[in-house]
């Protein structure tokens, strides 16, 4: 997983930082006290139900992670799931861009188009490419928003073509950075960069079904999380953290099986490690697992262990349940972690200097010229995806997709 150099690390980087300074200019950048820069950034849900061939309906959960570069111009990843119906299993992911319009004080209008790539649970989605032109009205309060989405889904390859109005939910925030002629440098910054976690986590872990489906399947995946303010005197010291996680089926014959979720938990600290709940809810499915409409939860207990100041060492054992029908399992998995940003007791002081690291993320497109398929055959097949790179050393870096 370890190549390239640094200086491919700022080359890149530089690029995506001109390019963004050549749409939004000196309105793009906030400078910090700490020296370091913000942007705009807003985290939206969205759910709607789409009409399916033959009159099946199916709830579209959505989400979106938009950089405001420039007043006006909004743009980012973005991923949907099926919510409810049949259809548990079904995901797409891709980019979104929108047009943003503040026509009062507390009300403004976006106009957007997501365009991305997905399929499963045997849906009819033909080469998988999913297009969502958009308009939406939100109401702004302290922090957030609500709206009204007014879309059409369409799968041009396929035969799912829905137009339909959908509820939002979007959360205000800013993505901190330091300039890439910076990395290897020290600043004063007290708040966390990027978009905001302390660790990343990779995952192994075996589930063991018990209602619904028989057998067992072994899964890979990663963990995005943070902790939330300061430890609670009041639950013994406990830290609560939330966060996201995302696993693929690896072993078992469910090759196709996918889940999604967000997490909350509670670790209590025992000398330099720590023992903790969680819990999670999302969308899983596809490979034959009878998720039906897509929604499952997990409620765990887990254990962490440093292995030095940025490594870590975890496991977990819990059980997950299908939020519609009687699918559910037991599941024990492994985690490796390594520490993105030390926000804890063992954090710099206030006025201490923190070095900073290089990192870069983007979409990535790929295009596979000979692909072979159940059905017999192959062909040609283009995937999009998500890909992040962090500097470890002064010649290589991790990448992850």
């Amino acid at each position: 997983m370890m190549w390239g150099m640094r200086q491919q690390l700022l080359k890149g980087r530089a690029a995506a930082l001109a390019l963004l300074c050549a749409l939004g200019g000196p309105a793009w950048a906030a400078e910090q006290p700490d020296g370091t820069q913000t942007t705009p950034t807003v985290m939206t849900l969205g759910l709607e139900r789409l009409r399916l061939p033959g009159g099946e309906r199916m709830g579209l959960l959505g989400a979106q992670y938009l950089f405001e570069p420039t007043p006006g111009l909004r743009f980012g990843p973005a991923a949907y799931g099926a919510a409810s119906g049949q259809r548990g299993g079904l995901f797409t992911w891709g980019g979104e861009v929108q047009g943003v319009l503040r026509f009062a004080p507390e009300w403004q209008a976006t106009a957007g188009l997501y365009v991305g790539g997905g399929g499963g649970a045997a849906a009819p989605v033909g080469g998988g490419l999913m297009l969502r032109p958009h308009v939406d009205v939100w109401r702004r309060l302290d922090g957030w928003q609500v709206g009204l989405s007014a879309s059409q889904v369409r799968f041009p390859s396929g035969s799912i073509s829905s137009s339909q109005l959908g509820l939002m939910l979007a959360f205000d925030d800013s993505f901190r950075y330091t300039a890439p002629d910076q990395v290897g440098q020290s600043v004063r910054s007290t708040g966390r960069a990027g978009v905001g976690f302390d660790r990343v986590q990779a995952v192994l872990g075996r589930y063991q079904w018990r209602g619904g489906a028989s057998g067992s399947m072994s899964h890979v995946g990663v963990r995005l999380d943070r902790r939330l303010g300061e430890p609670m005197a009041s639950l013994g010291g406990a830290v609560a953290t939330a966060g996201l996680e995302a696993a693929g089926a690896a072993q078992g014959g469910a090759d196709g099986y996918a889940e999604g979720l967000g997490t909350l938990g509670l670790e209590w600290p025992i000398g330099g490690a720590a023992v903790g709940v969680r819990g999670a809810l999302g969308l899983a499915g596809g490979g034959a697992v009878p998720t039906r409409g897509g929604g499952i939860g997990k409620l765990a207990a887990n254990a962490v262990l440093p292995l030095g100041r940025h490594w870590l060492l975890g496991a977990e054992v819990g059980r997950m349940q299908a939020l519609q029908g009687p699918l559910r399992g037991d599941y024990a998995q492994i985690n490796l972690g390594f520490v993105l940003d030390h926000a804890g007791g063992d954090a710099p002081a206030d006025d201490a200097p923190r070095r900073v690291t290089g990192g870069r993320w983007g979409l990535a497109l790929a295009s596979y010229s000979d692909a072979a398929r159940k059905a017999g055959g192959s062909r040609a097949m283009q995937t999009i995806g998500l890909r992040f790179d962090r500097a470890i050393g002064e010649q290589t870096y991790w990448t992850g997709q």
